[in-house]
């Protein structure tokens, strides 16, 4: 107990791993788990997403037709984390259509299922 290891990618890059035994906590991706009461701490965490969306527009990661779809579910969920008494359902569904579009590239993807995840859980 106590070894910590660290793996980084970026851009379109994966890596795996085997675990024999865990004890403690896991953690893929580096995504604080928002609370629901922290409106502040999901609106960084969008902002994260944003620039790593603009990262892989401009390395060419993610399919120039998809960009501006990206935007704008990205744009849907900002509005719906930004009100006062945030809509989970609408939120959930803008990051959802956001995962959906952006799949194929890991860095991205594992971020918004990380916030997905805390959402979800009510965290």
């Amino acid at each position: 107990m106590g070894d910590h290891y660290h793996n980084e990618a970026s851009g379109n890059a994966r890596f795996g791993f085997q675990i024999g035994r865990v004890d403690g906590d896991v953690s893929l991706g580096d995504m604080p788990v928002a609370s629901k009461d922290s409106g502040t701490e999901m609106l960084e965490a969008l902002l994260r997403i944003r620039t790593l969306l603009e990262a892989a527009a401009a390395h060419g990661d993610l399919d120039s037709d998809l960009v501006p779809v990206a935007r704008a579910s990205l744009d849907a969920a900002d509005r719906a984390a930004a009100e006062a008494e945030p809509d989970r359902g609408r939120l959930l569904r803008a990051l959802g259509a956001l995962r959906e579009t952006v799949q194929g590239v890991a860095g991205i993807s594992s971020a918004v299922t990380s916030i997905i995840s805390s959402v979800g859980s009510g965290q």
